[in-house]
């Protein structure tokens, strides 16, 4: 039910209270943080089912925080900060990146690569006019190629460390990167197709057309003042 609710909801509210979000997350203390991190990981869990490569994917999630907040420690001490003090500052910016993370996971799992899209083209109109539907095309492609890329890397990972064990390390990454270029150029190459047999590399196929309900406005005025609240924590 949460689902089918999230992906009804228009583009343009959930790309706006993305951003809020975001800009709520800097601000937010160790408390507000939880909370976020607590209702985001409840909604990406419900939307799971849309994630492709899920362990792949979260993996890439935790290796990313890990070096950042690393080398946020690491940074503190050797600038004379006490442990404790460094491991705290370290923490709030893991607390923080995990909810920018969450925001961002929330968004692509709850919202097509065309919704996206569409909704990019309404914000970018009264800027770049008769060419806002090119940052949409480029917006929706990326969007709909970086799974693909990250469940190719996987792939291509296990089938490299399965099938070529008995080379040097040197020699596996050379083959797996071949793999890889080949692979995506492929997979670029139906997408091009893809993208012309349908007729979306053309201005009259972003033509954004919403029908918003006063409900959704009114879910996303509540939502950003609790938002706001809880930043106040």
């Amino acid at each position: 039910m949460i689902e089918t609710a999230l992906q009804s909801f228009d583009p343009r509210i959930k790309i706006l209270s993305g951003v809020i979000l975001g800009l709520l997350v800097w601000q937010a203390g160790f408390a507000g943080l939880v909370i976020y991190l607590f209702l985001l990981g409840a909604l990406s869990w419900q939307l799971r089912a849309t994630l492709p490569g899920q362990r792949h994917v979260l993996k890439s999630y935790g290796w990313f925080l890990l070096l950042w907040t690393g080398a946020k420690l690491g940074m503190d001490i050797w600038s004379g900060a006490s442990l404790p003090v460094a491991s705290l500052a370290a923490s709030l910016l893991a607390a923080r990146l995990s909810c920018l993370l969450a925001v961002g996971l929330v968004l692509a799992l709850s919202t097509s690569s065309r919704q996206l899209g569409m909704a990019l083209t309404w914000f970018l109109r009264p800027v770049l006019r008769s060419h806002a539907w090119k940052g949409a095309l480029a917006l929706a492609l990326m969007v709909h190629f970086l799974p693909i890329t990250w469940l190719t890397l996987a792939q291509m990972r296990e089938t490299t460390s399965r099938r070529c064990s008995h080379l040097g390390l040197f020699r596996r990454m050379l083959i797996m990167g071949q793999a890889v270029m080949r692979n995506l150029g492929q997979k670029t190459w139906n997408q091009t197709l893809g993208v012309a047999c349908r007729r979306l590399d053309r201005p009259e196929a972003w033509q954004p057309k919403f029908r918003t309900g006063i409900g959704q406005w009114g879910c996303f005025v509540m939502l950003m003042g609790a938002g706001v609240a809880l930043a106040l924590l």
